[in-house]
C-alpha cells in the first residue's frame, strides 16, 4: 500500500478564561475556524462524520471522510478520533484548554492524519515517483497552515465574545 501520513500540533495563548472558551469542543466551531474541514457532521452521541478537503501542491486534493467517536477526558480536554482500528482513511484530532491562573488559557491542538491506499496513483500519478515521504511532508506543511489560520480565526471569535460581555457588564 501506499501511505500518506501526517501530523501537526500547535500551543498558544489566549487571553480569555477557560469558562469564555467553551466552545472549543464544539464540533461546528471546529468545523468554522478550521480549513479544510467542510463539515463535522453528527451520527449518534458521541460519533461524527468529518469531511476534510485539502489542497496539496503536486497533488489531486487531499479528501477524506472520517467517521470519528468523540472522547471528553475532562474539562478542557477532547479528542475526535477514527472510530475504526484499520480504515482506509484515519484521523485523530486532540484538544486541550488549561488555564494559566490569570484569566488566559492555554491551548494545545494536535492532528494526526493518515490516507492509506492500494497504489500512489490513486492520489496523483506522479506520487509513485515523489514517494510516500515527500507526500506526506506535503500534507503535514497543509496541516500546520490550517492550524495556524485556525489560532488566528478562533482567536478573533473569543476576543470578540470577550470585549461584547465586558461590555454587558
Amino acid at each position: 500500500p501506499f501511505v500518506i501520513d501526517a501530523s501537526s500540533s500547535v500551543k498558544f495563548e489566549v487571553k480569555r478564561p477557560l469558562a469564555e472558551i467553551a466552545a472549543l469542543d464544539d464540533p461546528a466551531f471546529i468545523a468554522r475556524h478550521l480549513p479544510g474541514v467542510v463539515g463535522i457532521t453528527p451520527v449518534e452521541r458521541d460519533l461524527y462524520l468529518w469531511d476534510f478537503r485539502m489542497k496539496v501542491p503536486l497533488a489531486k486534493p487531499m479528501q477524506g471522510r472520517f467517521l470519528a467517536r468523540r472522547d471528553a477526558a475532562g474539562e478542557g480536554r477532547v479528542s475526535f478520533e477514527s472510530a475504526d482500528l484499520h480504515p482506509r482513511d484515519y484521523m485523530r484530532c486532540e484538544i486541550s484548554a488549561v488555564p494559566d491562573g490569570k484569566g488566559n488559557t492555554f491551548i494545545r491542538i494536535s492532528i494526526h492524519l493518515k490516507f492509506t491506499r492500494a497504489s500512489g496513483w490513486h492520489f496523483h500519478w506522479l506520487a509513485p515517483v515523489l514517494g510516500e515521504k515527500f507526500l506526506s511532508a506535503r500534507v503535514t506543511e497543509r496541516l500546520e497552515s490550517m492550524l495556524e489560520r485556525f489560532i488566528v480565526s478562533s482567536t478573533k471569535e473569543w476576543e470578540k465574545h470577550g470585549e461584547a460581555s465586558a461590555q454587558e457588564r
